[in-house]
């Protein structure tokens, strides 16, 4: 569950991005979006395997 709100914390961060970008006009098109977009996607999968990693670092530390 942590690990599925951190990616999706993370891609509506970058939704929220691209939207700002598009109203002040400063997207240079289809193709920045979309490897924007694949970006965060990337970025935000990276976060959660981070915070699944921590979790479990923490939770065998509290075991220990």
């Amino acid at each position: 569950v942590q690990v599925a709100a951190c990616v999706a914390i993370g891609f509506a961060l970058g939704l929220l991005w691209e939207g700002f970008e598009w109203a002040i006009g400063i997207i240079d098109g289809p193709l920045d979006t979309r490897r924007d977009l694949v970006m965060d996607a990337l970025g935000a999968v990276g976060a959660g395997l981070w915070c699944a990693w921590v979790a479990g670092r923490l939770g065998s530390a509290r075991a220990g």
